[in-house]
């Protein structure tokens, strides 16, 4: 099927499915006039949302200064978008929405409040983090993990239709995917991979697990033990894959996979 635009041109993530009747993305790079209609912004690096089976807008949200001129760490532009669990109390389809600008958005899906100038008083929340967010969030048990560039790994508690701060761990490195293992609403664990800077040297990845309940308490590092641990040369924006108590992650050159020890 032929999309209306080249939305994800160089976004690097994907969909997201909002029920049976919309899919929702994020526009990147490209332009695409909404109307031509003098103060409004073009559809670039907004929170769209298209027709499920027609695939036409249906509704957008973007940050009141979207598309404005600058420096590429300065825009606005959001990322893929992490649908929170509904129902929350007066606020039946939350999603959240992160970007370079260091700003997380929390929107309202059915009403996602479109874009006006001045300010952001459109979204749900705006809530300022300590720099740009190049990966995605991550979603569970009414809890949000996000990681902006050389920041701690920051968890929110999601609160009455809004996120309040709920806890922070000492993860160094730069912006990463959090990926969140569970068995249902227990046992669960949030995992990291240490990356590099944009034309940094190689260097090797490092893996980190946290409690999900509070990633304040680290549960297993990598470097723990390097001699046995530690995996090959890091890529950037990768993300640790778990699947059946294994814990997959992709390097320069191997995989390296982890799992429980053979009781001895």
């Amino acid at each position: 099927m032929r999309l209306p635009m080249p939305m994800t041109a160089e976004s690097g993530k994907g969909y997201r499915a909002g029920g049976r009747q919309s899919r929702q993305y994020l526009s990147r790079h490209r332009q695409w006039p909404l109307r031509r209609r003098q103060g409004w912004p073009r559809l670039w690096r907004f929170f769209t949302q298209l027709n499920g089976e027609s695939l036409k807008l249906s509704d957008y949200f973007a940050p009141y200064n979207a598309g404005q001129p600058g420096r590429e760490r300065q825009r606005p532009g959001l990322r893929r978008p992490d649908v929170v669990a509904r129902p929350i109390r007066r606020l039946s389809s939350p999603g959240a929405v992160e970007g370079k600008g260091g700003v997380l958005y929390l929107v309202d899906r059915d009403h996602m409040g479109h874009w006006q100038p001045g300010n952001n008083s459109h979204a749900v929340q705006a809530m300022a983090v300590p720099d740009g967010v190049f990966g995605s969030m991550a979603y569970w048990n009414h809890y949000v993990y996000v990681l902006s560039d050389g920041d701690a790994l920051r968890q929110f508690a999601v609160i009455d239709g809004k996120l309040s701060p709920k806890a922070a761990s000492g993860f160094p490195g730069v912006s990463a995917t959090p990926t969140v293992s569970a068995n249902g609403l227990d046992g669960g664990i949030v995992w990291l991979l240490r990356s590099k800077s944009w034309n940094a040297p190689d260097q090797p990845a490092a893996l980190y697990a946290y409690d999900a309940a509070n990633v304040a308490h680290e549960l297993y590092n990598s470097e723990q033990n390097a001699g046995r641990d530690r995996p090959g040369l890091a890529l950037r924006f990768n993300i640790p894959m778990v699947v059946n108590g294994h814990v997959y992650v992709g390097t320069k050159h191997e995989v390296d996979v982890y799992g429980l020890l053979p009781v001895r």
